[in-house]
């Protein structure tokens, strides 16, 4: 297994396990095969996307917290960042036709910047004389990390939501992540919908990871790999991060486009 320091950090999953091999996906798979008695095989799979994995904290329906990680250990603030990019909602109507929002919520997601953005941002940079950025992993980790709105509100950062936690305060949300992520999208919250899957077997995971590596070129992001999230959803209950889901979600790296190289 190669994991990269960052790299499990993805759309707001913290602890996911990065695999590069199709058998370390199926040893996966029969691990939760072992672990859980009902409810397996299906698997909520779309791309994982390369950015900043951040987790926003909502309150009464105001966004009221932010964190991102840029490695296992360094958690920032980025409240301020996080408010400049328009897709981010910065109040959820807690009564609305998509159901009642819970009081308190943890929504995880990935900020990032489109192949076109990080063009013309570095056309920008050439033209000051300033260093160019490598990929969009870069600029984010300069620009969305630091902190400061300043900096990111000049720069067209977007953002996917992927994950939701609430306290064990009598909120009912979807038993299943994918029913989860709808709903997250019926609050306002931007999900990867038209490349969000849902498998019912480990075969058919392993068609949308073909599918997705067949067609990342002409995604409009960079991506590491395939987020592969089990559908089934443990009960809730306030987990603090390395808690509850650990080690039940994958990365499964699909390596490195033509003419790039391959992180080690």
């Amino acid at each position: 297994m190669n994991e990269e320091i960052g790299e499990g950090l993805a759309q707001g999953v913290f602890d996911a396990v990065v695999v590069w091999e199709e058998s370390e996906l199926l040893a996966f798979h029969r691990r939760l095969a072992a672990e859980v008695k009902s409810g397996l095989g299906v698997y909520c799979v779309q791309p994982a996307i390369r950015g900043v994995p951040f987790e926003a904290v909502y309150r009464d329906g105001v966004l009221s917290e932010a964190s991102a990680l840029s490695s296992q250990a360094d958690r920032r603030n980025v409240l301020g960042s996080l408010k400049t990019i328009l897709t981010v909602p910065l109040k959820v109507e807690r009564e609305s036709l998509y159901g009642k929002a819970p009081k308190k919520m943890v929504v995880g997601g990935v900020v990032y910047l489109e192949r076109k953005a990080l063009k013309v941002l570095n056309a920008d940079r050439e033209r000051q004389g300033d260093p160019l950025y490598p990929d969009a992993r870069s600029a984010g980790a300069e620009l969305f990390l630091a902190g400061e709105a300043r900096h990111s509100a000049r720069v067209p950062f977007n953002v996917f939501f992927s994950l939701i936690r609430v306290p064990d305060d009598g909120a009912s949300l979807p038993s299943f992540l994918y029913d989860r992520l709808l709903q997250l999208q019926g609050w306002g919250f931007r999900v990867n919908r038209p490349c969000m899957r849902l498998c019912r077997s480990i075969e058919e995971v392993l068609g949308a990871c073909a599918e997705i590596r067949e067609k990342r070129s002409e995604l409009p992001y960079d991506i590491m790999g395939v987020l592969i999230q089990p559908d089934l959803v443990v009960p809730d209950g306030w987990k603090e991060e390395g808690s509850g889901d650990a080690g039940r979600v994958l990365i499964y790296a699909l390596g490195p486009e033509p003419g790039s190289a391959r992180p080690g």
